[in-house]
């Protein structure tokens, strides 16, 4: 008989790479994200305030909303911290 070289054939899961969490490196990309983030909003007050010496409402907006977007990572690490949390970020049952 031919095998059907369209289908997979069933691999055996390693359960110690299974078991590895990425939770770091994507820590690491947002922590890096977001400090470029923030030196390219303080660059630009700093260029509005001191070299224009004008300041205009999206400027207020701007500082306002580095300030929202980065409470929100904090605010999920800290709750994936709490076990209430870990099953539904982690995507793994509660018990």
């Amino acid at each position: 008989m031919s095998t059907n070289s369209t289908t997979a054939a069933a691999r055996p899961v390693d359960l110690a790479r299974a078991a590895e969490s990425r939770g770091y490196e994507v820590t690491i990309a947002n922590i890096v994200c977001a400090v470029f983030a923030l030196v390219l909003v303080v660059l630009r007050v700093y260029t509005r305030l001191v070299v224009v010496r004008k300041r205009f409402w999206e400027d207020f907006a701007i500082v306002m909303a580095m300030v929202g977007v980065s409470s929100v990572p904090t605010y999920l690490a800290s709750a994936a911290q709490k076990s209430c949390w870990r099953g539904l970020l982690m995507g793994s049952p509660m018990h």
